[in-house]
């Protein structure tokens, strides 16, 4: 008889019902999930290109105000009243002792320049400034030195009044050696005219390539920990591997157009732009260094240059690449943290997902239960009341299962 009631008292149907309320809600649950994090993922991904593109063009900014304050130093100079009065008459010792003191000067408050050099139209040094690593001195005329042999000087001779001559950047080389440690160097060079109109010179800065690198990495310090300056040959000029850098000026073969060559391919062909490939995501744009210079000027007006020349013999494009590289495992960490992030509040949602439709059925047969153990108590106390007393106990045991069953 208990085995029948309790048989009663189970819900019909329970897990039936439970399936019925949880599957959709689980699946709704999940649905918004992955919404959530797709919509995450994308507005991460436009947050991070965003910020990268706004960086490289502070690094490409970075060095063309160099340049630009490089050209500024050298027109500057080559209209000093002394330099012309030497050029009128290049046997007047006063003068060159007069345009010493102020090259020196010069050298001394800006701290840029390796040496300022002023070179007669024979290649020979009238006046040479070395700096001498913060310690700048005038060379002795015994040690000037004549530089007719040089390929940047005779490219400076060719240029016409106002034109200004820059060499690549590389190395600085003392007798036939590469410096070491290294000594990253341009030489910006302008032609020099007397009062007459003859040329009878050339004014030249050796360019510590040093600050120009600072200065790339200064202007973006958010990506100077995967910023990339690249030459037109693919290879680092800085890089977050000091060993990769200046590669191709000590005969080494990796470059960053054999590290990552589709990517490279891109990069050549394109201006600027954003990307992403399987080694990560690139951002970059293309420095034209001198260009920018003469942009510069034309839109403030000032008619200082006429001209430039960029020394390269193979008469390629000078240009450089800003390059910013978020490797694939940094991207993927968005992702990671994503679930770092939100596993716990969708645990959390399953989990109330779970108890809610489990409850519902649960609630309801518990209040069926009650209701049935209370029509049965009643039934059974009216039995008793109305039953015929003297009936034997084998009739009174029928009389009270009948009762029970039609609870």
């Amino acid at each position: 008889m208990r085995t029948a009631v309790q048989n009663r008292d189970r819900p019909p149907a329970l897990s039936g019902r439970f399936l019925l309320i949880f599957l959709p809600l689980i699946t709704l649950l999940v649905a918004i999930g992955v919404s959530h994090y797709y919509a995450e993922m994308r507005l991460a991904r436009v947050s991070l290109e965003s910020n990268e593109i706004q960086n490289v063009a502070l690094a490409q900014k970075g060095i063309t105000s160099e340049m630009r304050a490089v050209i500024s130093d050298l027109t500057f100079l080559a209209k000093l009243n002394e330099l012309w009065g030497l050029l009128d008459d290049p046997n007047n010792d006063s003068a060159r002792q007069n345009l010493s003191q102020e090259f020196l000067y010069f050298s001394e408050k800006k701290g840029i320049y390796d040496q300022i050099r002023f070179l007669s139209a024979d290649g020979m040094e009238i006046i040479r400034i070395n700096y001498n690593q913060g310690q700048p001195h005038i060379v002795e005329q015994s040690q000037l030195q004549n530089k007719s042999d040089r390929y940047y000087f005779k490219e400076a001779m060719a240029q016409d009044i106002g034109g200004v001559y820059m060499s690549p950047f590389d190395l600085n080389v003392e007798d036939g050696q590469v410096e070491n440690p290294f000594r990253p160097v341009i030489r910006f060079a302008t032609p020099l005219f007397n009062s007459q109109g003859e040329k009878r010179g050339v004014l030249m800065f050796n360019f510590r390539g040093e600050r120009l690198l600072q200065s790339f990495h200064l202007a973006a310090p958010n990506i100077d920990d995967h910023l990339n300056l690249i030459n037109a040959k693919g290879y680092w000029l800085s890089g977050p591997r000091p060993e990769d850098e200046w590669g191709f000026f000590m005969g080494r073969k990796r470059s960053f157009s054999e590290t990552f060559p589709a990517a490279w391919q891109r990069i050549l062909n394109e201006n600027s732009g954003s990307f992403v490939t399987k080694e990560g995501l690139f951002t970059f744009t293309t420095i034209y260094p001198m260009v920018s210079v003469m942009e510069f000027y034309a839109n403030a007006g000032m008619g200082s240059i006429s001209s430039i020349f960029e020394g390269y013999q193979d008469n390629e494009p000078h240009f450089w690449k800003t390059v910013s590289h978020v490797p694939t495992p940094i991207l993927n960490a968005t992702s990671q943290s994503f679930f770092r992030q939100n596993l716990l509040l969708y645990s959390l949602a399953g989990l109330f997902y779970w108890r809610d439709p489990l409850s519902l059925p649960r609630q309801a047969f518990a209040s069926n239960s009650k209701r049935r153990k209370k029509a049965l108590s009643v039934a059974t106390v009216t039995h008793w009341k109305t039953c015929n007393c003297r009936q034997s106990p084998w009739m009174r045991k029928v009389s009270l299962l009948s009762a029970m069953i039609a609870c």
